[in-house]
């Protein structure tokens, strides 16, 4: 955008709220309202221009004004919302008590609301689930575990209230997100069956084609291959993983940035492949490593091509590229090893051989490519 525009723009609004503001001193009934609606327009358009701090105090200066206001359906609904706001920003400062300290204001207030009626809207109840959500994260931050598990079984619970509605999409999110989480708190605490169990009711409330679902493959994958027999749960994961339309295209955008993250999402695609392979079909297990060959190949081309400009992909930039920068090409060489080792676990059909050429072939540049680094001379210090 313009930035001398937003300059103006933001220039245009403060000095409103400053003008209401005054007013509003002189006359709170008349002017209230007016200035509630003026900072709020104002957070919503300066969020690009103004930090986090500033943004938290604009938060609370708006719930003052409205806690002055008759607390009706409408008002309590608002300052929820701007709560949730707040405890998002708390959260992502890294200031998990006031994160904890805003959700549970929006819990009360949401409280306030379900009291006011027998059968609160349902948006009043995909609100809750953000609050919820925000409650628990803050809980496990402060390492207030108990509460944490208790605050993701109603959030659990929550979702699954909304599925079969218009906020079915809502609800089975907050459910998979509750049941992702509560795997994670499982796994750390040792309880590998119960990881399993929620880990499996995870993959079955989310949607394939987002990054809640794709950017925690692996994290799924440890805790289905934990269990024993783990191959009815590896196949399911697989399956949602790799056939499901478009999702090369997803895994390349979200893993194209993140050569950490590819490397261990190759691993968990071969330790995936390992695990069913004694019991697949032929024919799906040819569908699922079709699948995932274009997958792995598109992700490990994004990664490169996005962060090391191999020579397969000119049109990259062939600039100097730092050290530090390379230091994934082994293992991800490497990973897509293991990772062909897996689909080759099980014979395959002769139409798959070319994806398969090309993915070593891809592998051997990338090793070239790491040697040559290797090789090359540290850059040159001017003393």
């Amino acid at each position: 955008g313009d930035l001398s525009f937003g300059d103006e723009y933001y220039d245009t609004l403060s000095r409103m709220a400053h003008l209401l503001r005054k007013l509003h001193d002189r006359d709170n009934e008349t002017w209230r309202s007016l200035l509630i609606q003026a900072l709020e327009t104002s957070i919503t358009a300066e969020s690009r221009w103004i930090g986090d701090e500033d943004e938290l105090v604009g938060l609370d200066e708006i719930d003052d004004l409205l806690a002055a206001e008759p607390q009706d359906v409408a008002t309590l609904e608002r300052r929820a919302a701007m709560r949730i706001r707040a405890a998002q920003i708390y959260g992502r400062m890294g200031s998990y008590l006031q994160q904890l300290g805003a959700s549970e204001d929006a819990l009360s207030m949401l409280r306030q609301l379900r009291k006011a009626s027998d059968a609160p809207p349902l948006e009043t109840q995909a609100t809750r689930l953000e609050a919820l959500v925000q409650r628990a994260a803050a809980q496990e931050r402060l390492e207030q575990l108990e509460e944490a598990t208790e605050t993701l079984h109603k959030l659990i619970d929550g979702g699954a209230a909304l599925e079969g509605t218009e906020f079915d999409a809502e609800g089975k999110r907050y459910g998979a997100e509750a049941a992702y989480r509560l795997m994670r708190l499982l796994q750390q605490a040792g309880d590998a069956r119960s990881a399993h169990n929620y880990g499996m009711a995870a993959i079955a409330k989310s949607q394939p084609n987002t990054p809640l679902f794709a950017t925690r493959i692996a994290d799924f994958a440890d805790v289905v291959l934990a269990v024993e027999p783990a191959a009815p749960a590896a196949l399911e994961l697989l399956s949602r993983a790799v056939l499901p339309p478009a999702q090369t295209r997803a895994y390349a955008h979200y893993y194209g940035r993140a050569p950490s993250a590819s490397v261990r999402l190759i691993l968990a695609l071969g330790n995936l492949f390992r695990a069913v392979s004694p019991t697949a079909e032929p024919p799906l297990f040819t569908i699922l490593a079709e699948r995932a060959l274009d997958i792995v190949t598109h992700v490990t081309t994004a990664t490169a091509d996005r962060t090391l400009a191999l020579q397969h992909r000119r049109r990259a930039v062939t600039s100097s590229i730092p050290r530090a920068s390379t230091a994934f090409l082994e293992p991800l060489a490497e990973a897509i090893e293991w990772f062909l080792g897996g689909i080759r676990s099980i014979r395959l059909e002769h139409r798959l051989e070319p994806a398969i050429v090309q993915l070593e072939m891809l592998t051997a540049e990338i090793k070239a490519r790491a040697g040559e680094l290797h090789r090359s001379p540290g850059p040159r210090t001017n003393s």
